[in-house]
C-alpha cells in the first residue's frame, strides 16, 4: 500500500506539458512569480535566519526560540 503524498508525487512527476489543462497552463506564470515573491520576501527574516544559524549549542538555540516569542 501506497501513502497519499506518494501516489501525489507519482502523479505529478508522470505529467508532461500536454496533460495540463489550457487554463492551468495560463496560471503557471503567476503561480511561478507569487513562490518567488514569497521566497524572497522572507529573505532576511527570523525564520530565514534560523534556517543558516547554528543551532548545535544551548544558547543558540535559546536565541532561536527567542525569535519566536516562546
Amino acid at each position: 500500500m501506497t501513502s497519499h503524498g506518494a501516489e501525489l508525487a507519482a502523479f505529478v512527476a508522470g505529467l508532461r506539458w500536454a496533460d495540463v489543462s489550457p487554463g492551468g497552463r495560463s496560471l503557471v506564470g503567476d503561480r511561478v512569480l507569487d513562490t518567488l515573491g514569497c521566497m524572497l520576501a522572507a529573505v532576511g527574516g527570523p525564520s530565514w535566519a534560523v534556517v543558516f544559524e547554528d543551532n548545535a549549542g544551548a544558547a543558540s538555540a535559546q536565541r532561536t526560540w527567542r525569535r519566536f516569542g516562546t
